[in-house]
């Protein structure tokens, strides 16, 4: 535990300036770096490394996928749809390699790692505060859930997944999401001249909560398919990159679809 709280201290600490200074290039200078660290630990937890075509463009994406979402936003579509073409050829140059569920898979994972760091950035520069409830959303959650388990856990939420989640961690977690979505916006309006609706953060605050657990147990579910307990070694007691933004990468997706909502309406 102690190395976990300390690890968990140092990393807020680093991950500090970069939120602070999310407006220039250094923000999509580290996501492409965490985008890299984490298709490196996807691609040695399902051993598709020796998949060079794959491997290779999936990196070379992770590289340049952040900073093309700062650049050209609207290249990213195409990019992914790109990874797509790349793992089509492959399924039939490699046909007697690799099986179509396990490059379907890998696809299907890549582009997760992918658009949702990337579009990270996109949602960050659409809404250069209120990008930032992506992780007050992650790390809320996990901490009240954490905290309502332990107090109230006693039915399993999905144990043949994850033994140590619970229904009351799980309905905490989104509670406590709720909660600090609202002091977000008291201290933004209070502190930022906002105008936030109190109500609609609420409101979103719980579909955020509840597809970052979801991406949470999706994650657990690949591990305990492939048979490891973290994806990297990164973070000390925490795992690698995919296991801090397992939660954060569903939630991005989802608060990009709603600025997408908001920016039609």
């Amino acid at each position: 535990m102690l190395t976990r709280i300390s690890t968990a201290a140092v990393a807020l600490a680093a991950f500090l300036p970069v939120l602070y200074f999310s407006g220039t290039i250094v923000f999509p200078i580290i996501m492409a770096l965490l985008c890299v660290v984490g298709i490196y630990e996807l691609y040695g937890c399902i051993n598709m490394k020796q998949c060079r075509a794959m491997y290779l463009f999936s990196l070379a994406a992770a590289a340049v996928f952040p900073i093309t979402a700062r650049c050209q936003p609207r290249l990213i579509i195409s990019l992914a749809i790109l990874l797509v073409c790349v793992t089509l050829a492959v399924s039939v140059f490699g046909y007697s390699k690799y099986k179509a569920d396990i490059l379907g898979f890998t696809c299907f994972e890549t582009l997760v790692i992918l658009l949702g760091i990337s579009l990270m950035v996109v949602v960050r520069d659409r809404e250069p505060l209120r990008y930032l409830l992506i992780f007050v959303a992650a790390w809320t959650t996990d901490t009240f859930a954490y905290f309502s388990g332990i107090a109230f856990g006693k039915k399993k939420l999905c144990p043949e997944i994850s033994p140590k989640k619970t229904v009351a961690g799980a309905i905490g977690g989104a509670a406590g999401c709720v909660i600090s979505f609202i002091i977000f916006g008291i201290i933004c309006n209070g502190f930022f001249d906002k105008s936030y609706s109190l109500w609609l953060l609420a409101a979103i605050a719980v579909p955020l909560s509840v597809i970052g657990q979801v991406g949470d147990l999706a994650a657990s579910a690949v591990k305990r398919h492939y048979g490891v307990k973290d994806f990297g070694k990164l973070f000390p007691g925490h795992g690698g990159v995919l296991d801090r933004f397992d939660s954060i990468l569903p939630i991005t997706l989802l608060a990009f679809i709603l600025t997408e909502i908001y920016t039609i309406c």
